[in-house]
């Protein structure tokens, strides 16, 4: 069910109900890279690598939006 919840459309339409273009962005990267790719991210947690995807993580999240880590 969190599969079909979670598709790219379904993605972009909880983007743009988001109030401005950064947090728009914000929400989309992370719905996208956490949930379209959990996957990956069982992998990593599997093999004790978060801690190496973190600071990727944080770049996608503050570069693409222009946002700090910890700011909404």
């Amino acid at each position: 069910m969190a599969r079909d919840f979670y598709t790219w459309r379904n993605i972009a339409k909880g983007a743009r109900t988001k109030p401005t273009v950064k947090t728009a962005l914000r929400h989309a990267a992370y719905s996208g890279g956490w949930k379209r790719f959990e996957p990956l991210w069982d992998v990593a947690i599997r093999a004790k690598r978060v801690a190496a995807l973190r600071p990727v993580l944080e770049q996608v999240l503050t570069s693409r939006a222009g946002l700090r880590p910890g700011r909404r």
